[in-house]
């Protein structure tokens, strides 16, 4: 009997693993993609700092779901991101909150479609790219500017400066 058991639960890990068997829709494909291609153009401060690398494990993990089971909403149990993304159960929950709710650039990467009840894990939707926070988000991206400044030559005047004399 034990024998049995052991068969049905590795049968069951692997049928978790393996998600819906055939290749990713292409609408999946180029929704995973713009996100990520997002997620990697957006300003350093978005995924720099004490809890935003975390985010950013959190939506890599989802994307992996999305693309594993081949549907825009999953179930994903914050066990199960945990372990995807390397991560403590309690860290991928309060990053799944921050990553539904609006960032400093006004965006939201996931949606909660459905909360978790009982054993049923909550569903949830990378949200579109195109919509108008991200928008707002490239357009910061692209601002010229550092958080260093213009350093200043030996003369006080910066390199950039037309007064500015050879050295």
């Amino acid at each position: 009997m034990l024998t049995r058991q052991w068969a049905k639960a590795v049968d069951a890990v692997v049928g978790m693993l393996r998600g819906v068997s055939g290749e990713p829709d292409e609408v999946l494909i180029e929704l995973v993609a713009s996100v990520q291609a997002i997620a990697g153009s957006v300003a350093p401060s978005r995924w720099a700092g004490q809890s935003k690398p975390a985010d950013r494990l959190v939506l890599d993990a989802v994307c992996l779901l999305v693309l594993d089971h081949n549907r825009a909403q999953v179930g994903a149990s914050v066990r199960r991101v945990a372990e995807l993304a390397g991560l403590g159960a309690a860290t991928v929950s309060r990053a799944l909150s921050r990553l539904s709710q609006p960032d400093d650039f006004g965006c939201t990467w996931l949606a909660c479609v459905a909360a978790a009840s009982g054993t049923d894990a909550a569903i949830w939707q990378l949200t579109n790219p195109s919509n108008d926070g991200f928008a707002s988000m490239k357009m910061h991206v692209s601002c010229a500017g550092g958080t260093q400044g213009t350093p200043q030559g030996p003369s006080g005047r910066t390199p950039h400066d037309p007064g500015a004399q050879p050295i």
